[in-house]
């Protein structure tokens, strides 16, 4: 019975696609550890070309040249936004460095999409989508988990109603690292 058993997995997993059309390009700015994690995600979206990755760090941009095969690499992103004109910027940068990137790249007439925390102050926040909004861009801020294939079907259940009244939710998180830290 074991092996007929179905994984909440499966309920969500998406279907491979193959992409036929134009390619979103999208350019990375911060290149550290997270950065890694958003291209290998990336990497399973056929509509998506990653075209540039920008950072101080020489290291980290030969970390993007050799392990991802980005060839357009930058340590200024004004730079690389006006040359690159990418439809999308990813910031994973040091959290206090998210607004002043996001809002440079929204005046470029770039989509967005950041790290968490949006910004350092709701003041940072308000001009992040202030930005966005007189670009006419999307901003979003990568609380990834909402996006999940198991948590839209939790949602998707919850919605149906499939679950009833519900009372009572408990919810633990372990984070290894301590907070604050990165420019918190």
């Amino acid at each position: 019975m074991a092996n007929s058993a179905v994984s909440t997995e499966s309920f969500g997993s998406e279907k491979k696609v193959e992409h036929k059309g134009r390619k979103l390009k999208v350019a990375v700015v911060g290149c550290g550890g997270i950065s890694e994690l958003h291209l290998r995600t990336f990497a399973n979206m056929p509509e998506v070309e990653i075209v540039a990755g920008v950072d101080i760090k020489p290291e980290r941009l030969a970390v993007m040249q050799e392990k991802f095969g980005i060839k357009k690499l930058y340590k200024d992103w004004k730079v690389m936004l006006k040359e690159v004109k990418p439809d999308a910027v990813d910031v994973c940068t040091p959290n206090g460095v998210h607004a002043q990137a996001a809002i440079d790249a929204s005046n470029a007439g770039c989509h967005v999409i950041t790290e968490k925390p949006m910004a350092m102050t709701p003041a940072e926040c308000v001009k992040m989508i202030a930005a966005a909004k007189k670009a006419g861009k999307l901003l979003v801020t990568g609380f990834q988990y909402r996006y999940h294939p198991v948590t839209q079907m939790i949602k998707r259940f919850r919605d149906e109603g499939q679950f009833g009244n519900i009372m009572f939710v408990k919810c633990q998180a372990l984070r290894r690292r301590g907070i604050p830290n990165w420019g918190v």
